[in-house]
């Protein structure tokens, strides 16, 4: 797939793997965005390669299964872990890609946690839209000279991790 997120580019390389002279035996992917992964994943199934979803999932495919986490259980545990951490108070700023739907469940389940803490609050959710770049940027604007930062930093994905950690 690219080297960067972006769910077109995995789509059209995922076709081109299909189109192959010797094509593959199966294929793993994870789909970046579900519905944008729909054809290429239905277009494998239709030549006989089966398809696994790994990490994050296309359910309307004709994927052949999925495995992954329960991300909504992941988000809860780390949710619980935060709150132990900072003692029921503080605030935290949460690094992700809305819209992604294994990173949305992981936000939700976490933001369950938090919601029965009230000393705790979210920040907004940077985005990263899959550029890394961005998680470096925001991080560092937020512990600027003068400025107060949050108690806590929390990837949801993780192309943001060594970015918030290279600032930190």
């Amino acid at each position: 797939g690219p080297e960067t997120y972006d769910p077109k580019a995995e789509r059209d390389e995922l076709l081109a793997v299909i189109k192959r002279p010797i094509p593959p035996a199966g294929i793993l992917v994870s789909a970046a965005e579900p519905e944008v992964m729909r054809e290429a994943i239905d277009s494998a199934a239709a030549a006989g390669i089966p398809v696994v979803t790994i990490d994050s999932d296309s359910p309307n495919s004709k994927r052949l299964t999925f495995i992954g986490t329960n991300n909504y259980v992941a988000g809860q545990m780390s949710g619980e872990l935060l709150v132990k951490e900072l003692k029921g108070k503080g605030t935290v700023v949460l690094y992700s890609i809305p819209g992604q739907a294994n990173l949305d469940e992981r936000a939700e389940g976490f933001r369950r946690v938090l919601a029965r803490t009230p000393g705790i609050k979210i920040l907004p959710v940077i985005d990263i839209a899959g550029n890394p770049a961005k998680a470096f940027d925001a991080t560092q604007s937020m512990v600027a000279k003068g400025k107060t930062p949050p108690d806590a930093f929390v990837c949801l994905e993780s192309l943001s991790c060594t970015e918030v950690a290279d600032v930190l």
